[in-house]
């Protein structure tokens, strides 16, 4: 069964970053986003860590969406409380009727689950990818997301290793 999934920015970039990017070809082959994403995206496709963005966009199998602004009713409210990239993912996750929208923000993942969206962040793509034996092991990439910055607390960390049975 083919799933349709939706991404936010950071998301995409932290996948990129730790050079996991093409687990989400290999599990979705297909990831939508948002003009308003792929915007953002482009500001950072000058660093290393995104080259694999610029190849999974050439590719097209990061599929960018243009958004009206009347697609969604509360779409306007939306974007006077989360960033733009946020706002159009929740919209067009709506729009095309997502399985699930891949979102880390705790206030884009309130508001999206509050529209009724399902979602999921990096931990859960990385749990999912060793369930499927796509890789071996989460912890070194959780160590790797910490050394670029990215914020899990300690409390999470700790437990999505002990999900995905490792030491």
């Amino acid at each position: 069964m083919k799933r349709v999934v939706v991404a936010d920015t950071g998301p995409l970039i932290i996948l990129s970053g730790i050079a996991h990017l093409f687990l989400l070809k290999k599990m979705y082959s297909t990831i939508h986003i948002p003009q308003a994403v792929l915007e953002e995206l482009q500001l950072g496709l000058s660093y290393p860590e995104t080259k694999s963005l610029i190849v999974a966009l050439n590719a097209g199998w990061i599929e960018v969406h243009h958004l009206k602004e009347n697609t969604y009713p509360s779409f306007t409210e939306l974007k006077k409380v989360v960033d733009p990239g946020e706002a159009e993912a929740i919209v067009l996750g709506k729009t095309i009727d997502c399985d699930f929208l891949i979102i880390d923000d705790r206030k884009g993942r309130k508001i999206a689950v509050n529209h009724g969206l399902q979602i999921v962040g990096v931990a859960g793509i990385l749990l999912a990818a060793k369930h499927n034996g796509y890789i071996k092991t989460v912890k070194p990439l959780l160590g790797k997301m910490a050394s670029l910055g990215y914020r899990l607390s300690s409390g999470l960390c700790t437990e999505i290793i002990r999900i995905a049975g490792e030491k």
